[in-house]
């Protein structure tokens, strides 16, 4: 028996499933020079610095 999988294009391979505008725009309103500053000295340090979001409606 073979199964086959089919895969039709969608929103998934486009760049973009939402308007990402509010984020980036939150973004620049809250990250600085100065933060992205002290975040390359820690990252210099290895440290890292991982950032999720998450949205429900």
């Amino acid at each position: 028996m073979t199964t086959a999988i089919a895969f039709a294009p969608c929103g998934a391979f486009s760049e973009a499933l939402a308007d990402n505008s509010p984020l980036a725009a939150e973004i620049d309103r809250t990250l600085t020079m100065q933060m992205m500053q002290e975040i390359a000295i820690e990252h210099s340090k290895g440290r890292r610095l991982y950032l999720g979001n998450s949205t429900t409606r």
